[in-house]
């Protein structure tokens, strides 16, 4: 069979300007196994000046190559990634990458953390979209071939606060011109709040506690407040609020104050606030005001749900964090005070360690990077193909087209290829048969911390590991992942063809080859050169198909036209 190849090449401005591009050769590759997914190479004959000027890759344009085999036409759509001018020579060398550089090279450029991604923790399909839009704008086209989840990301945290719902009566906490006691009369949760009477005709009355802060340390406390009826004459900017007093060599200062609480009777208000101890800060204690003075017909304050953590309160879904304490339940923690029940400080421990910081988009981070370690926990894969067409897909992606190569027919030459020393494309070993995974990054509190993920299947004899710095541990799942990405390809036949434009990764293969049963498997690579006949394409999950094999048999052969005693074990052609 004779083969019948045209190859044009366009430069497109970032404007839409067109200009014909004289091809002189090049190697157009598309990889499963790497990113960007596409990766040509061109030559071309030296354009005029002015057409020249424009191959510029600050200015992101683009070459849509034109390719035509036994009458089958598919175009390249691609960005110039780097351009090559030698002086003397006729020729220019361009090299076109698909658009996974653009999310490669965007990044953050703000000045603090974004944590807009919190939010959206219950689609990881809608992260996803959410950095592509970022990127991208909305003109972007994906399309998914899996099943949206949810991305939860846990914390560990500590509630500094003893007895903040007074279930079993207020414990530490004492009044100062106010009596303090557990009451019915309100609660946000459980049956009691704490209750704060004014009893001087002072409006400097609150109730406190010592919950054990450490200088120089961010906190968030909040609580719920309310009053009986509303007050009068009271303290200015403290009343129905919350207070921190800290003291130092030069002695006790308020340090913050909150919000105040409502000043209408039956009304609950959330009160809130975040500060930043001293750092030579020598004792300190909360206060929750009444502020009322009792001959000033103040009235009671109830004070239910109080808590207080480290950091700016943010919960890992973005929102501000609810109170809880050791009593407290929910499938993803588990919680317990750290001393006498309801009466002490109280801690959460996540049972699946997923930083939230993995979704947090930091300055100069790019989001290439943001998504990198996402994807794999999920067992998603991101990529952008040649038709600028973006794919969100797992492990299990194929298309449907089976390729055919033959020797004597289309088959030059293969070579079949298993080895323990060989390399992947992305640099690992070609032999693995289980996968670590080491993150290592500083959280949010500033603490150096290390995690692994471990996939190893029963008799491994090479485990792979793989060091990922500065990334937050995004949960198990990669290693899974990975390993079955990577012994997908520890056998791998690389044949060389007769050109078919119409040839992509993914797609089933069924090579015949010299010496050896037929094998069926999967393309992970294609490559062309442009001026020759030829086409590489490499294989995975190769399995061998020998001629007894069901479907090496005639269209002609069905299950229901064998005997009832022939089964997958004894079947014979």
């Amino acid at each position: 069979m004779i083969s019948t190849r045209t190859e044009t090449a366009v430069l497109v401005t970032a404007a839409g300007a067109r200009y014909p591009l004289d091809l002189v050769d090049g190697q157009i590759g598309l990889n499963e196994g790497s990113a960007p997914y596409a990766v040509t190479s061109i030559r071309i004959h030296r354009p005029p000046v002015a057409v020249l000027a424009l191959i510029d890759p600050d200015t992101r344009p683009r070459v849509r190559l034109t390719l035509t085999s036994n009458g089958a036409t598919r175009v390249h759509d691609l960005l110039v990634d780097a351009r090559q001018i030698v002086a003397g020579e006729s020729t220019v060398g361009i090299n076109l990458v698909s658009d996974e550089r653009v999310i490669m090279d965007y990044a953050s450029v703000a000045t603090t953390d974004d944590r807009t991604l919190w939010a959206r923790q219950a689609s990881a399909m809608s992260i996803v979209r959410a950095v592509l839009q970022k990127v991208l704008g909305t003109g972007y086209n994906l399309v998914t071939g899996v099943t949206d989840a949810a991305f939860p990301t846990y914390s560990e945290s500590r509630n500094l606060i003893p007895s903040g719902n007074s279930e079993y009566g207020i414990g530490p906490w004492q009044g100062t011109a106010a009596t303090v006691a557990a009451s019915t009369n309100f609660h946000q949760l459980g049956a009691f709040s704490l209750q704060v009477v004014p009893q001087t005709s002072s409006n400097d009355s609150f109730a406190y506690v010592d919950p054990g802060m450490r200088p120089g340390t961010t906190y968030t406390i909040s609580g719920y407040v309310r009053v009986a009826v509303a007050q009068g004459n009271t303290f200015p900017g403290r009343a129905r609020g919350i207070s921190i007093m800290a003291e130092d060599a030069g002695g006790q200062r308020i340090i913050a104050s909150s919000n105040q609480g409502a000043n209408t009777s039956d009304t609950t208000s959330r009160v809130s606030l975040t500060f930043t101890t001293p750092e030579n800060m020598l004792e300190s204690h909360v206060r929750l005001y009444d502020g009322a003075a009792i001959n000033g017909g103040g009235a009671a304050v109830y004070w239910d749900a109080v808590i207080m953590v480290e950091g700016d309160g943010t919960d890992t879904n973005g929102a501000p964090m609810t109170y809880w304490d050791g009593d407290s339940t929910n499938p993803a923690y588990v919680y317990t005070w750290d001393g006498d029940q309801g009466n002490s400080a109280s801690t959460r421990k996540p049972l699946v360690a997923r930083d939230p910081d993995v979704l947090t988009w930091s300055p100069g981070q790019t989001a290439w990077d943001l998504l990198s370690p996402i994807l794999p926990a999920l067992g998603w894969r991101l990529w952008c193909d040649e038709a600028r067409v973006w794919h969100l897909t797992d492990n299990d992606y194929a298309l449907d087209r089976v390729v055919v190569i033959a020797a004597g027919d289309n088959l030059y030459s293969h070579t079949d290829l298993k080895s323990r020393t060989a390399s992947q494309p992305d640099g690992a070993p070609l032999y693995i048969d289980a996968v670590m995974v080491k993150y290592t990054w500083t959280d949010a509190r500033g603490t150096e911390q290390t995690r692994y993920d471990v996939y190893t299947p029963p008799g491994f004899t090479r485990p792979h590991l793989v060091e990922l710095t500065d990334t937050p541990y995004p949960g198990p799942g990669a290693a899974r992942y990975l390993y079955a990405r990577y012994a997908a390809r520890r056998r791998q036949i690389a044949v060389a063809a007769r050109v078919d434009y119409a040839v992509s990764p993914g797609m089933q293969a069924s090579i015949t080859v010299p010496e050896m049963d037929a094998q069926t498997g999967y393309l992970d690579s294609v490559s062309w050169s442009l001026g020759s006949d030829e086409m590489t394409v490499v294989t995975k999950n190769l399995v061998s198909t020998p001629p007894t094999a069901y479907v090496q048999q005639p269209d002609s052969m069905t299950y229901g036209s064998l005997a009832d005693s022939v089964t997958y074990s004894n079947f014979q052609a």
